[in-house]
C-alpha cells in the first residue's frame, strides 16, 4: 500500500488543480492489487470524520486511468453537474437496492461520456487501457446463455455494456468482437439506451441531466417491453436541478409540481413531497417537511423557485 503513487504529469496538474478547490484535504490509498482488469469500482472516495477525503484505489492496474477518473467525478461536482440522491423509500430494501442501483449506473454512465472525453485529451488512455478495460467486462460478465433461459442476469448486462460503449464514445471502432458475440441480446438493448443517452450533444451540466432523465425513461419503458415491472427512477431518484435565470425567477408552480408520494421520505420518515419537474416529470427533489396543508402548498407555489431552493437549502446549477 501507498500513499504517494508516482502518476503522469497530466493526472498529477488534475490532483493539484481538484486539492486546490475541493473544500477539503485530500490524500490518496493505493492498494498493491493489481488484477490487470480495470473496472469502475476499483477506487471510491471515502469521506473522513474530519472531513477530509481519501481516493482509496483497490486496484492499481492502471493508475493513470482509475485516479483520474475518480479526480473527475469529483472535478464535475465542483463545476456544477448534477448530482442524484435517493431521498425516499419504499419500504422494501430489496426493490430500494434495485432500483438505486440501475439509477446509479446510468447516471455514471452519462457522467463518463464527459469523463472519458477529457481523458482522452489528457493522453490516459492508451491501447493497454482500452484491453484492461475490455478485459474487466469480458473476465467478470458472465456470457448469455446459449439456449435461451433467463439466467437473472441480463440486466446487468445491459447497463454494464451501456457503460462500456459510453468509455468508447467516438472511438466505436474499437469496439471488441466478443462483447457482440458474448451478450448479442444485451448488446442490442444497450445500444438503444445508449443512443438514447447521446441523442443530443453532452457538453454542459444540463445537458447530462437531460441525458440521464432520457435513459431512465428509456430503461423503464425497455422493462415494460420486455414483461418485468417497470422503476419508478422518475419518482424515487432525485436529479439535481439545472435551471436558467429566467426559471429561478418564475413563481415555483411554473417549474414544478408538488407531487404527495406514496413513498417515505428518509430523513422526515413520513409520506413523501416530491418537486417534479413540469417539463420533464422528474423529480428534483424531496421537500423535507413532515406535513404539507393545501394552503402551506399554496404558498410554496406562489414564490420564485430560487427563494424555494434557498428554503429547503437545496443545491442547484444554473444552465448558462
Amino acid at each position: 500500500m501507498t500513499n504517494d503513487p508516482e502518476l503522469s504529469a497530466p493526472v498529477q496538474d488534475l490532483l493539484k488543480d481538484v486539492r486546490a478547490h475541493f473544500p477539503a484535504p485530500i490524500t490518496l490509498q493505493v492498494d498493491d492489487n493489481i488484477s490487470g482488469r480495470i473496472t469502475h469500482d476499483a477506487a471510491q472516495q471515502e469521506m473522513q470524520k474530519d472531513g477530509s477525503m481519501v481516493l482509496h484505489v483497490y486496484d492499481a492496474t492502471d493508475l493513470d486511468y482509475t485516479v483520474s477518473h475518480e479526480l473527475l467525478h469529483i472535478e464535475m461536482y465542483l463545476k456544477g453537474f448534477p448530482a442524484m440522491s435517493l431521498p425516499v423509500t419504499t419500504g422494501d430494501p430489496k426493490v430500494d437496492d434495485q432500483i438505486s442501483a440501475t439509477a446509479v449506473s446510468i447516471h455514471n454512465s452519462a457522467s463518463h461520456l464527459v469523463i472519458g472525453a477529457e481523458q482522452r485529451r489528457m493522453g490516459v488512455i492508451t491501447n493497454q487501457t482500452e484491453q484492461a478495460f475490455i478485459s474487466g467486462i469480458s473476465d467478470i460478465v458472465p456470457a448469455e446463455p446459449t439456449d435461451g433461459t433467463d439466467d437473472g442476469h441480463l440486466f446487468y448486462r445491459v447497463l454494464t455494456l451501456l457503460d462500456g460503449l459510453a468509455f468508447f464514445a467516438d472511438n466505436e471502432d474499437h469496439l471488441p468482437a466478443e462483447w457482440l458475440q458474448m451478450y448479442p441480446e444485451a448488446f442490442e438493448d444497450a445500444q438503444r439506451l445508449y443512443a438514447t443517452m447521446t441523442a443530443k450533444v453532452i457538453d454542459s451540466p444540463f445537458a447530462v441531466r437531460r441525458a440521464i432523465v432520457k435513459t431512465f425513461k428509456d430503461f423503464d419503458a425497455m422493462l415494460d417491453e420486455l414483461g418485468y415491472v417497470p422503476m419508478p427512477h422518475d419518482q424515487f431518484c432525485a436529479i439535481a436541478p439545472v435551471l436558467s435565470q429566467r426559471q429561478l425567477k418564475l413563481e415555483f408552480r411554473q417549474v414544478y409540481d408538488i407531487l404527495h408520494s406514496d413513498f417515505v421520505n428518509r430523513t422526515t420518515k413520513e409520506k413523501a413531497f416530491l418537486a417534479i419537474g413540469k417539463s420533464d416529470r422528474q423529480m428534483a427533489f424531496a421537500l423535507p417537511l413532515k406535513t404539507l396543508s393545501q394552503d402551506d402548498a399554496l404558498k410554496i407555489y406562489d414564490r420564485t423557485t430560487a427563494d424555494v431552493l434557498k428554503q429547503f437549502g437545496i443545491i442547484y446549477s444554473v444552465r448558462n
